[in-house]
């Protein structure tokens, strides 16, 4: 699967699964912190958030990567986002 349908299938699954609990999840551009890559990550902010912390953001081009390279399925990335999100509250 190319690269902008693995991100239009994640963030179909995420909208399904987050439904109304979800007030956004949205892309952007995020650099990479060591090699300075421009990369997309997903931010998906929560309704009633403690401390309001504006969404917490995944790097979707390095999911994209684990995908491609066959050592994660959709699903698992669809699972490792949410752990992501689960871990940060």
């Amino acid at each position: 699967m190319e690269y902008e349908a693995f991100k239009e299938a994640i963030l179909a699954e995420l909208k399904d699964f987050y439904g109304k609990d979800a007030d956004a999840i949205t892309v952007k551009n995020i650099t990479g912190s060591s090699d300075r890559k421009q990369n997309e990550g997903i931010v998906i902010s929560l309704q009633n958030e403690v401390g309001g912390s504006g969404g917490h953001t995944i790097n979707l081009s390095g999911l994209y990567e684990q995908y491609a390279s066959g050592s994660m399925d959709l699903y698992d990335c669809v699972e490792a986002i949410y752990r992501e999100c689960e871990c940060s509250h």
